[in-house]
This record gives C-alpha cells, sequence and structure tokens, in this order.
C-alpha cells in the first residue's frame, strides 16, 4: 500500500489516502467524500434494476401469469434502454403499444411501470 491522492470522481474534491493503486485511491476517496455523489449513484443504479425486475415482470417469459402474451427479446432490450433513460431523467414519460397492449414508463421522483389492455365486447343496433 502507498500514499495516493484520490479524487472524488463526482465532485473532484482530493484526500491523501492509503491504496494499492490510484483507481482505488479515487473510488474510496469517492464513496466517503461528503457531496453525496456516490450515494446518488447508488440510488440511480438501484432504481435501474428494480425497473428492469419490474418490466421483466410485466414483459419477460413469466408475464402471462399475469394474461399478458410475452413480447421478443429485441423488444424488452428496447424498453429496458428506455427505462434507464426515464432513470437517467432524460425522458419524462414514454408509452409503447405493442401486442395488443400498453406499455407505459413514467419517470420523476418513483418511477412506474405499468401494462394494459382493453378489452370491449359490444354491438350496433339500428
Amino acid at each position: 500500500m502507498d500514499n495516493y491522492m484520490g479524487r472524488c470522481e463526482y465532485c473532484g474534491k482530493e484526500m491523501g489516502i492509503m491504496a494499492e493503486s490510484q483507481e482505488e485511491a479515487n473510488h474510496i476517496v469517492s464513496k466517503e467524500c461528503f457531496c453525496g455523489g456516490a450515494k446518488q449513484a447508488e440510488e440511480i443504479e438501484r432504481k435501474k434494476q428494480e425497473l428492469r425486475t419490474q418490466l421483466d415482470q410485466l414483459t419477460g417469459p413469466d408475464c402471462e401469469e399475469l394474461n399478458f402474451i410475452p413480447l421478443p427479446e429485441e423488444l424488452r432490450d428496447i424498453l429496458n434502454q428506455i427505462g434507464e433513460a426515464v432513470v437517467d431523467g432524460k425522458i419524462r414519460q414514454i408509452t409503447m403499444k405493442t401486442y395488443g397492449t400498453q406499455i407505459v414508463i413514467r419517470g420523476g421522483e418513483n418511477i412506474k411501470a405499468t401494462r394494459s389492455y382493453k378489452y370491449e365486447q359490444g354491438g350496433e343496433v339500428q
């Protein structure tokens, strides 16, 4: 272990620290910095993971239990990429209509994903 000047990757603050490498020093300082950047990054990553899990439940192979048709992998990948953009704040809301259903991902403080379909039956009287 050697002395390194670790630099917070979020605010740029530097601090002397014992570490194995410069990269490790930067990582330690970033994690322990009072700017809160590391906590915010962890929170964003947690939201992304939870949204991926939720989208998998709504569109993956097990969604048949919810009476939905599973989406192809390519559409699920697109939804996950869009979901990450919503969590990052780049997109506020997205609506995708596919396989007779509507999938909505809403951003903000709480990220919400829903999948719905409308079933109508009726006739016309003249």
